[in-house]
């Protein structure tokens, strides 16, 4: 109920009050994304398929990194 007539009011709502005092923002220009940490994550991604349930999307997920590395790879030699 208070809630509600928070919104009437027009007051702001706490998840957006905590938003405001507790986000620590990323600044873009200190990240730095390289072909090799690309590659690292798409290996990572790789092995963790081997742990999916169904083999079938584990297979269709493995070939499918293995295409994009391939691809990575022949384009920057």
């Amino acid at each position: 109920m208070e809630t509600i007539r928070a919104k009437i009011n027009g007051k702001e709502p706490l998840s957006q009050k905590i938003e405001k005092t507790h986000t620590m923002p990323i600044p873009l220009n200190s990240i730095k994304i390289t072909q090799s940490k690309v590659e690292s994550t798409f290996n990572y991604m790789d092995k963790l398929s081997n742990f999916l349930p169904d083999k079938s999307i584990s297979s269709a997920m493995k070939s499918k990194i293995q295409y994009i590395l391939e691809n990575m790879r022949n384009k920057n030699g």
